[in-house]
């Protein structure tokens, strides 16, 4: 998996509750490959910045992927593309190095 940090700041005068989030419309934190750890509730105060951790471990079907993270806040939503690319000949190399369902 590749793992990165992302800042989101609020720049209003009020504070933003983050009361949960979806990947490519299906709620949680986990979908499509993508990952948003520490994915609780959150309160960004007015002026504050937080940052999401958000990793990505390919499925081997594509080498381009694309998908919405959508945040619900008290005031509506915030949708955040994601997008993630490997280049198309690594990926016979990572599909061999991968587990299957029930290894270990």
């Amino acid at each position: 998996a590749v793992t990165k940090n992302f800042s989101a700041a609020n720049d209003c005068e009020l504070p933003v509750e983050v009361l949960q989030m979806e990947i490519g419309g299906m709620p949680g934190c986990v979908g499509f490959g993508f990952e948003v750890h520490d994915c609780g509730p959150i309160t960004v105060a007015p002026h504050e910045r937080v940052t999401l951790r958000v990793s990505f471990t390919p499925d081997f079907a594509a080498s381009q992927w694309e998908r919405s993270l959508r945040l619900h806040t008290r005031a509506g939503f915030l949708d955040l593309p994601m997008r993630a690319f490997v280049p198309p000949e690594l990926l016979p190399m990572l599909a061999e190095q991968a587990p299957f369902l029930g290894d270990s």
